[in-house]
């Protein structure tokens, strides 16, 4: 079985006047993969669901 050493975590958010946009990705071994990505409305839950939902990977 193949192991992989994380090197390094990176959050990308883009943020517009109506959403924004989160992108998760990791470092594994030299090589950028993109974990997960997700929009969310520009407001103040839309924040909220943000935090829950990094907070959950």
């Amino acid at each position: 079985m193949d192991t992989f050493k994380v090197l390094v975590q990176n959050v990308g958010i883009d943020i517009a006047k109506n959403s924004f946009v989160v992108c998760l990705s990791f470092f594994i071994d030299r090589e950028a993969v993109v974990q997960r990505i997700r929009e969310f409305k520009n407001t103040s839950n839309g924040f909220i669901a943000f935090l829950k939902w990094v907070n959950e990977h």
